[in-house]
């Protein structure tokens, strides 16, 4: 099981530690978009964006990376500001608005509405993490990097104040590997607690195609300009497939839709190359047909006799 909370607080702590880390509240307080850093956290590895923060865009960063790969994924994305993190935050799912009477805990955030946002590094003692201010004095301006070694910061709790905490409640953290149903649709985890989005996954020696949310695909897919089918439980098909009273040939091993002119156990077959307003893309011709220029004879079975 992976501690999200863990993971999010480690990445503020390379933020605010790591000297290319700067303050700004200017244009490139989500980094520099020049290139990645990365953290290593109980032995996977994270990446945060190069260049400046600020307080807020710190604290959104971290727990966005800390959450990718699993269903809660994307749930942050419209926080921006501490104007609106306890609004998006809390309805995520993720985090509990609570008094500062609460004790916070490792990852969870400290929140001024108005203006400043930091990260707990530890409960007992109580450490905090955030960013403050650039090498001038001023919130934009300064030079990319931490110039001080002071814009950013690691310290013991002050009251800032704070108007309360956002408490993270451990529910993005890992579900058992495995497949996951919710509302008829499927989703997959694998071993390490991640579950793949917009790509393939090879499952017990099948291979699946998930969207971009994580939920299994069926049917016909279009993939890198290729189709693929899968069938009615997620597996890729291979070889002869009928569909809707069409056969279609899929390539053994890598499933994508054969076209064309296409040897089969000895056998030659046609496959319509394109939609013809009548027969659908890669299915297979069947009787007299003109391809080419040529007048060919196809049995029944799609194979040719005469051509």
């Amino acid at each position: 099981m992976t501690d999200r909370a863990k993971v999010a607080a480690a990445l503020h702590l390379h933020l605010c530690e790591h000297d290319w880390h700067g303050y700004t509240q200017g244009q490139g307080r989500w980094g520099d978009g020049e290139g990645v850093c990365k953290a290593v956290v109980n032995g996977v590895t994270y990446e945060v964006e190069q260049g400046d923060r600020d307080c807020s865009s710190s604290v959104i960063e971290c727990w966005k990376a800390a959450i990718k790969g699993t269903p809660y994924e994307g749930k942050l994305d419209g926080a921006t500001y501490t104007g609106n993190m306890r609004q998006v935050f809390t309805q995520s799912g993720l985090f509990e608005w609570r008094p500062m009477t609460c004790v916070a805990q490792q990852g969870d955030v400290y929140l001024n509405e108005a203006s400043h946002t930091a990260m707990c590094q530890s409960g007992v003692p109580d450490v905090l993490s955030e960013f403050l201010i650039d090498e001038n004095g001023n919130i934009i301006g300064g030079t990319v990097g931490d110039q001080t070694g002071r814009e950013s910061i690691v310290r013991a709790y002050y009251d800032y104040p704070w108007d309360g905490i956002l408490c993270y409640n451990g529910l993005a953290d890992d579900e058992p590997a495995g497949w996951h149903r919710e509302n008829g649709k499927w989703r997959y985890c694998g071993p390490d607690g991640s579950c793949p989005k917009d790509e393939w996954e090879k499952v017990n020696g099948k291979w699946y195609l998930f969207d971009k949310d994580g939920w299994m695909l069926v049917g016909w897919q279009k993939r890198d300009g290729r189709w693929y089918h899968l069938a009615s439980d997620g597996s890729m098909d291979e070889g002869w497939l009928k569909d809707n009273g069409y056969w279609y040939y899929l390539e053994p091993g890598q499933g994508h839709m054969r076209t064309g002119w296409t040897t089969v156990g000895g056998k030659r077959y046609y496959l319509h190359p394109e939609k013809d307003g009548i027969h659908p893309e890669g299915s297979m011709v069947v009787g007299p047909a003109d391809i080419d220029g040529k007048h060919c004879e196809f049995g029944a079975d799609g194979a040719l006799v005469r051509r």
